[in-house]
C-alpha cells in the first residue's frame, strides 16, 4: 500500500501551492509566512468558526487541522502532499484491517484497490483545498473505535469527520 499509494501520488510531490485552491493557507500564513501557537484561536475565529449560527457552514476541526498544518508546514507544498500521502497510505492500512477482520485477505486487498477507483479520488487526493481529505482517516478511525468498541478512537473519528464535512453527520 505504501508503493500504491506512492504510485498514485508521486507526482504532487513536485507540485507547489496554488493561489486559488490554497488561499487559505498563505491567508493563515500572513506576510511573515508563519504561524505561533498564540495566533490559532485568532485564526479559528478569523473562519466560519467564529461565526457560529451566522455562517452557512461549520467545519471546526477542518479549520483547526487546516491551521495547524499551516504551522507545522508553513509554505512547503512538499511537506503539505507528503502528509496528505501518509494519510491515505495509513487509511488503506487501517481499511484493509478493519475488512481483513471480516473477509479474507485477498477479497479486503481487492475491495481496498477498487475503491480507489473511485472518481472522487482525484480531486480529494491531489489538491490541498478539500476538506474531505481529513474525513478518510477520520472514517477509518471511527470505523476501527465502532469495530473495536473503542470509544476514543470512535469519538475522535466522529469529531474529525463531521467537524470536517458536515455530510457526515449521519455517522450520529
Amino acid at each position: 500500500m505504501i508503493l500504491f499509494g506512492y504510485f498514485l501520488l508521486s507526482n504532487n510531490f513536485k507540485a507547489g501551492l496554488g493561489m486559488i485552491d490554497d488561499h487559505e493557507i498563505a491567508m493563515f500564513l500572513g506576510s511573515d509566512g508563519k504561524i505561533s501557537v498564540s495566533e490559532i484561536p485568532s485564526l479559528l475565529l478569523s473562519t466560519e468558526v467564529g461565526q457560529f449560527g451566522k455562517a452557512l457552514r461549520y467545519r471546526p476541526s477542518y479549520y483547526f487541522l487546516r491551521i495547524l498544518e499551516s504551522l507545522l508546514w508553513q509554505d512547503k507544498a512538499i511537506l503539505w502532499y507528503g502528509f496528505r500521502y501518509l494519510m491515505l497510505v495509513m487509511s488503506l492500512v487501517l481499511g484493509f484491517k478493519l475488512m481483513s477482520s471480516f473477509y479474507p485477505k485477498i477479497i479486503s486487498y481487492l475491495f481496498i484497490f477498487y475503491s480507489l477507483t473511485m472518481p472522487f479520488w482525484p480531486d480529494l487526493l491531489t489538491r490541498l483545498g478539500p476538506s474531505e481529505i481529513y474525513t478518510v482517516p477520520g472514517l477509518m478511525l471511527f470505523l476501527f473505535g465502532f469495530s473495536k468498541k473503542n470509544q476514543f478512537w470512535l469519538t475522535f473519528g466522529y469529531l474529525v469527520c463531521v467537524g470536517s464535512k458536515e455530510n457526515f453527520l449521519f455517522l450520529l
